[in-house]
């Protein structure tokens, strides 16, 4: 059998079941491929089984040395393993990327490498804005010595949203001259687990006058209070509003707080606290009309594909995937950051009935959601290739 090598830099605990763990899972059984991810050892994933879902992981101890020399066990790695490996993947593009894949390739020029981006536009503006090197003569070896031939060693890189695709597209940079290698790859859903679920899924009249959103609540990226200051504002009626996810300790005061000034939403905005079971969370998704994010920033944003799946009509700044996942309104809607009056104005019209959202999932297809489904397309191009 095939095998595919997937090599993860930061892999611990809360990937089992986010992308780093899906897509190797269901690219391997879109190329009949065995599936092996080879990862640091770190003190936060010493508890990491030795296998996942039929899939072995692989700890590697780093090096006490500075840069890329500590994970010079993973290239020797790599530099034994290359020829029993039929496809190497990676997460970032980046120089643990560059360097490893050309191990890779230099040991077995007849295997295939596919590039999972996973970068957002911010971090694709920042890049584009500065200089890869100081000294410019630096830049132009590199770039015919190291680079160019980095790009040959890969066969396929997508990315996962169209802005980002587009500000690929645009860039003057060598670094993002893919030409026909890259190509959108939306995150996916997993399927196969919601399945294997004792969930029935809700039509939308069966659903509760439930709204919810799910980030660590507190944190910078997320402005969660933001989402307390319209909270604040809102008539919500019959409705609940659920908080879901962990909380920073510096950010209960600012709860505190909100339930002195506003003591009627004590029993209809609810923080439920850290919900790592995918079946309970799934069960909030699968109750909810409405799901709301009030991000600052996302990469993609794996809970717009969950809030999509589940038929939540979704409320979120212009972050991540958000433009691809509300498809020009049907789905949803979008503000921006730190409009209190335009997040209001569509809570409200929802909670009023002045908004009909009933039928915004009428001609969905939750398997358009499924990693099977969008990763074809690259199972496909490893192929051809």
């Amino acid at each position: 059998m095939k095998n595919l090598t997937l090599l993860f830099e930061n892999l611990n605990p809360e990937h089992l079941g986010k992308d780093p763990i899906m897509v190797p899972y269901y690219l391997g059984r879109l190329l009949n491929c065995s599936v092996s991810i080879i990862y640091p050892r770190r003190s936060n994933n010493k508890e990491l089984p030795l296998e996942y879902k039929g899939m072995k992981l692989i700890p590697l101890d780093l090096v006490n040395a500075k840069g890329l020399l500590k994970y010079s066990k993973i290239f020797y790695y790599l530099w034994k393993k290359a020829n029993g490996i039929d496809y190497f993947m990676r997460f970032f593009h980046d120089d643990l990327t560059e360097v490893s894949c050309l191990i890779y390739k230099f040991r077995n020029p007849k295997g295939k490498v596919y590039i999972k981006m996973d970068k957002g536009a911010v971090n694709i503006k920042e890049e584009d804005d500065k200089r890869p090197f100081i000294n410019e003569l630096l830049h132009r070896i590199r770039s015919r010595l190291i680079d160019s031939r980095y790009k040959k060693s890969v066969d396929v890189i997508t990315c996962e949203t169209t802005n980002v695709y587009n500000l690929v597209k645009k860039s003057k940079r060598d670094w993002f001259q893919w030409g026909d290698k890259l190509n959108v790859m939306q995150n996916g859903f997993d399927e196969e687990l919601l399945q294997s679920m004792d969930i029935r899924e809700r039509a939308y009249d069966e659903k509760e006058n439930v709204m919810i959103t799910v980030a660590r609540l507190g944190t910078p990226p997320k402005n969660t209070e933001f989402l307390l200051r319209v909270l604040a504002q809102v008539n919500l009626h019959d409705w609940k509003f659920y908080l879901i996810g962990p909380m920073e300790n510096d950010f209960k005061p600012v709860v505190e707080q909100f339930y002195k000034e506003n003591p009627d939403k004590k029993d209809k905005v609810i923080f439920t606290g850290a919900v790592y079971d995918k079946k309970v969370l799934w069960d909030y998704y699968n109750k909810s009309k409405v799901f709301v994010l009030t991000s600052r920033w996302e990469s993609s944003g794996l809970v717009f594909y969950e809030a999509k799946r589940f038929k939540n009509y979704i409320l979120s700044t212009h972050v991540g995937a958000i433009d691809d996942v509300v498809e020009n309104g049907k789905y949803g809607e979008i503000y921006n950051q730190e409009d209190d009056l335009s997040l209001c104005s569509f809570i409200q019209e929802i909670v009023d009935g002045k908004k009909d959202i009933s039928l915004a999932y009428q001609y969905f297809s939750p398997s358009e959601l499924s990693w099977e489904y969008v990763l074809s397309p690259v199972a496909e191009n490893l192929r051809d290739k």
